[in-house]
């Protein structure tokens, strides 16, 4: 599940609303039904191999299958046993499995959202344009998903910048495309 939200970046609300007919498989997509952004109610987010191959021994082995409405990730019983006709349940789940395992790993301040930077952040580093991952985070507004991730960005136009130089550099080395102008 962390591995679900960080390479696909679904809102813990958004993930307990996921049922297995929200994912289509063939094309690598997840719809999330009822997302934040004032701009559309529902969006499409594509997935990698990445995700594809660690979701399938999950999907294989979930004992829902072979029911579209089934949730993708299930809930658990009032004895903690997993129970695949209950909606997992975001406060639960954070309280009692992601918090204790971030603190043993010795990250105490995680938070689950936090995931959803991941994905952000990760897409920016890769290269995906601003406007691609402003509406793969369901972000209303470009300028929201820009003040958010502006340590990305200062750090991508340095190597931007670098790219450019290091260009411009070998086209002025190179006579054939260097021409005097002569003055007017």
């Amino acid at each position: 599940m962390v591995w679900f939200v960080a390479l696909t970046d679904v809102r813990a609300g958004e993930l307990a609303r996921v049922d297995l007919a929200d994912l289509n498989t063939l094309h690598r997509f997840l719809t999330v039904r009822g997302t934040k952004s004032r701009r559309s109610r529902d969006r499409r987010v594509d997935y990698g191999a990445a995700l594809a191959d660690r979701l399938k021994p999950y999907l294989e082995e979930h004992p829902r299958g072979d029911i579209p409405t089934a949730p993708l990730f299930y809930g658990r019983d009032n004895n903690a046993r997993p129970d695949p006709d209950r909606r997992f349940d975001p406060g639960t789940f954070y309280k009692r499995v992601f918090k204790p395992a971030a603190i043993k790993l010795g990250l105490p301040r995680v938070r689950f959202h936090d995931l959803r930077h991941t994905a952000g952040s990760w897409w920016i580093e890769a290269g995906v344009s601003l406007e691609t991952v402003s509406a793969r985070l369901g972000h209303a507004d470009i300028n929201f998903t820009r003040r958010t991730y502006i340590h990305q960005l200062h750090t991508r136009a340095e190597e931007d910048a670098q790219r450019a130089d290091a260009w411009l550099s070998g086209q002025l080395a190179a006579p054939a495309n260097v021409r005097q102008l002569r003055p007017a």
